[in-house]
């Protein structure tokens, strides 16, 4: 996805270990070569901007080219994953997303941006991590936006955030990347979420501590950074500007020990005007 507006009124910002590959019983098959497939159309729905990011004046909009992961769950529990294109809608914070699923899936859940992703005793785990992101004046990486979603029994589906976002305002000319590190959580990682409830199981599988935002940047210009939704606290958060000259700078912030990500889901972390020199 997504275009992002912001609107040129003044923000409302609300703030908001181990490198280890977990194993899992992975129950979802790819339905590519699947022969019992039946059509169908998904309504879906964006975050509600009034109670999420929208409140930072941000508006979520499905595009062209937008495609979901449906995860189709029969009533042994086994899921299968189906890719959905968006059919009508662009443009707008409502479209209808169209594709195949199995004849015997009684259940949908829904993933976007579309990636792999495993389901396990009720647990839907996103394969999703982005500890590189692309730096978008105004808004954020929509592959780092993640959201979760349950239709329900008439095909609606109404996304969530799964992530919770860094707000800042480039201070400098001539950074070429921004680099930000917790001392404290893996703030890059995957995603775990029980389902249905479609709350926050825990991070797992490949996680960091760091999450970089490649520019270019403009000086003046308000950026956005997804983190992944760790239950530990951010403790100090080291931001690291890499100029183009190949000169480093860094700043520590402070005021974050008891920040969680996992409790600032849809909601921003305003850090602010950072300002360094080479």
């Amino acid at each position: 996805m997504k275009k992002i507006l912001i609107p040129a009124l003044a923000i409302i910002a609300i703030l908001f270990s181990c490198n280890k590959e977990e194993s899992f019983q992975n129950d979802i098959v790819y339905s590519a070569n699947d022969t019992a497939l039946i059509s169908k159309s998904f309504s879906v729905s964006a975050p509600e901007t009034k109670t999420t990011l929208g409140q930072d004046g941000i508006n979520i909009l499905w595009s062209d080219g937008d495609v979901i992961n449906i995860i189709g769950v029969n009533e042994s529990g086994a899921g299968t994953s189906h890719q959905f294109t968006i059919e009508s809608g662009q443009g707008t914070g409502s479209a209808v997303f169209s594709g195949t699923v199995r004849a015997d899936e009684i259940a949908f859940y829904a993933l976007y941006p579309y990636n792999k992703a495993s389901l396990s005793s009720g647990v839907l785990t996103s394969d999703n991590m982005n500890p590189s992101q692309i730096a978008k004046e105004g808004s954020f990486d929509s592959s780092a936006a993640e959201m979760i979603a349950v239709a329900d029994d008439n095909d609606n589906l109404v996304f969530s955030h799964g992530r919770a976002y860094i707000k800042f305002i480039m201070g400098s000319d001539d950074v070429s990347s921004v680099q930000f590190t917790s001392s404290n959580s893996k703030i890059a990682a995957k995603s775990k979420y029980n389902m249905p409830a479609c709350s926050i199981n825990r991070t797992g599988g490949n996680q960091e501590s760091s999450v970089t935002l490649t520019g270019p940047f403009s000086k003046g210009s308000t950026y956005y950074v997804a983190l992944a939704p760790h239950k530990n606290t951010l403790g100090s958060l080291t931001v690291q500007y890499n100029f183009s000259s190949g000169a480093i700078s860094t700043k520590t912030t402070s005021g974050l020990a008891n920040v969680k990500p996992i409790e600032k889901i849809g909601k921003v972390l305003n850090l602010g005007t950072i300002t360094m020199t080479p």
